[in-house]
């Protein structure tokens, strides 16, 4: 044990942590390129590019503008590189580049936004807890977070959850002086910006308020603290607006915006469905016991130490937020980010203290070599099948290559879900059509139009073939297509044969019954062409779990089954004669 404590010192131990969490986050960066297969990549990625025409109000404040801002800083210097080396003549340039091929966009965004701050947020973890709870309980936290599957699939999109963990982690840091004691104008100051700075990021940084009162309340409340608070009100003010300043110059539909995202959340969800599903999926089973087990201990702990006011102050903030994600969360298992690194802190200190009595118990140090294998393996393992998907060709691209070479350019195709199908282009004939119907009604950015000749000029010269594009919806004049989406279409069989639908292409999911009703409409079934299944057994008929297809797959016998990310996609052939 002694020759093992000078071959890893601490300063290797964290090295190999931080080159885990590297390797894990950056393998598989790439996934889907150059397509986004990502639902809420490109909302962030397009209001960055959209800052380019000088407007930096977001028009759109579901989520903060923060990670959109760094990213349009971002972009800019790529741009200043690019323009620098001779890449780029003009924004042009790099407007058809985006246009053409956007990995190099997206690749910047989830090195910046997902990646980095993913590692350094291990890091950020490590130097928190270590200043209170010593180097061994430091060390298997940061570990632990390090290999947590939730953190290492997130840490691979273009999104602000990511950005908003770290600094989460980061306002602990003058959270914890505070409970010791160090309660200095500078610290409130601090603490006030960080709660700030969280919500510019995501509103639910707003919930960092609780540990920090919690803080004050710890290191024995004080006349002059009220003022101290006062003076972090203000800094937290002040920080939320400079990283978001359209709340306040277009308060109006700001608070329009906040009343719509309360809307689609006032349902809330299952009161242990986030603990059974999110953080027992996200975290492994035997981490997420471990944490309250670190939790409960915390009960039987009387003495006022200074280890136990910093897990007053870190408890404070995860029992409050869990109640408000039960309560007015949604159902996704990306809402148990914020607490996935204080529950892999609150696991290692359980292990910690038993680390402490080792000498007591018989066989205490294999016990803890176990305990740490136990709880490591399950989201290790899922966090390499993950990244090792990530590096997979996507069903939706192996779809696309094999509709290209296989179908007619031009012919009439209908998706049941565009997200979930290929990407694939307009004809060069629809897209003049649909390009002079834009000029006509005059209401469309000169970026869009210039965007249809870019796409025409990339129609000439690829020589990959397009189609006229439908989506089959429930009510085709309530659903208004998007300029470069599919129109819309009745989900009939008669509307299909009608409107000389040549194939459909379609995303199979359990429970989709109105594919189902749509089948059997038809007085002879389809002609099955061809089918693209993520799943390595053929007996796998339908999508395993389609609510994680947003992003990565979450659960364990959807990521044991796969050979490759997206869905199951098959391809039909309408056969028009006969049909009702």
């Amino acid at each position: 044990m002694t020759n093992l404590r000078r071959l890893l010192s601490p300063e290797t131990a964290v090295f190999l942590i931080l080159l885990t969490g590297f390797v894990l986050r950056l393998w598989g960066i790439g996934f889907g390129l150059p397509y986004a297969y990502h639902a809420d990549e490109p909302i962030v990625v397009n209001h960055a590019l959209g800052y380019g025409t000088g407007d930096f109000n977001p028009h759109f404040f579901r989520i903060p503008p923060l990670a959109s801002y760094i990213l349009f800083v971002l972009y800019g210097l790529l741009f200043l590189a690019g323009k620098i080396s001779g890449h780029f003549q003009s924004v042009h340039d790099f407007e058809f580049l985006y246009w053409t091929d956007p990995s190099l966009f997206y690749l910047t965004g989830r090195l910046f936004l997902g990646v980095l701050p993913g590692v350094f947020s291990i890091y950020l973890l490590y130097r928190v807890t270590r200043i209170t709870f010593g180097l061994f309980c430091s060390l298997l936290a940061s570990f632990f977070f390090c290999i947590a599957f939730i953190h290492v699939r997130d840490s691979h999109y273009i999104y602000a959850d990511i950005p908003l963990v770290l600094v989460l982690i980061g306002a602990f840091f003058p959270f914890l002086k505070i409970a010791s004691g160090v309660n200095s104008l500078s610290m409130h100051a601090l603490s006030g910006f960080m709660i700030g700075l969280a919500t510019a990021f995501k509103y639910n940084g707003l919930f960092l308020v609780c540990p920090y009162l919690a803080a004050i309340f710890v290191s024995r409340l004080r006349l002059s603290d009220l003022r101290k608070a006062a003076l972090a009100a203000f800094a937290a003010l002040a920080a939320f607006s400079l990283f978001n300043p359209y709340a306040w110059l277009d308060f109006t539909f700001f608070l329009q915006e906040l009343a719509g995202e309360k809307m689609a959340r006032e349902t809330g969800t299952f009161w242990l469905h986030h603990l059974v599903y999110s953080a027992a999926g996200g975290l492994g089973p035997a981490m997420l016991v471990l944490s309250f087990a670190g939790m409960t201990a915390m009960l039987f702990d009387r003495m006022p130490t200074v280890q136990n006011k910093a897990r007053c102050v870190i408890l404070a903030f995860v029992l409050p937020y869990y109640l408000v994600i039960v309560l007015w969360g949604q159902y996704y298992d990306r809402y148990i980010l914020p607490l996935v690194p204080f529950l892999a802190f609150f696991a290692a200190d359980a292990i910690g203290r038993f680390y402490a009595k080792r000498s007591q118990i018989k066989s205490g140090t294999a016990i803890i070599f176990i305990l740490i294998a136990v709880t490591a393996i399950p989201p290790l393992t899922k966090s390499f099948l993950s990244s090792l998907l990530f590096s997979k060709a996507d069903t939706r691209t192996e779809a696309k290559l094999w509709v290209e070479s296989h179908l007619p350019e031009g012919s009439r195709i209908a998706f049941n879900v565009p997200f979930y199908a290929p990407r694939l282009r307009w004809s060069h004939a629809k897209l003049l059509e649909i390009k002079q119907r834009a000029t006509e009604q005059s209401r469309y950015s000169s970026v869009q139009m210039r965007r249809f000749d870019i796409l025409l000029r990339q129609n000439e010269t690829s020589g990959i073939p397009g189609y006229e594009l439908y989506q089959l919806v429930d009510s085709p004049e309530a659903d208004s297509a998007f300029l470069f989406g599919p129109k819309p279409l009745h989900y009939a069989a008669e509307a299909v044969v009608s409107s000389g639908i040549d194939f459909l292409v379609v995303s199979r999911h359990a429970g989709d019954k109105k594919l189902a009703a749509l089948f059997s409409e038809f007085d002879g079934t389809p002609e099955k062409l061809a089918r693209f299944s993520p799943y390595r057994s053929s007996s796998i008929e339908n999508t395993l779990d389609p609510i994680a297809m947003t992003g990565g797959p979450f659960l364990w016998r959807d990521l044991i089954a796969r050979r490759a990310p997206g869905p199951v996609i098959e391809v039909y052939a309408v056969v028009k004669e006969g049909n009702s």
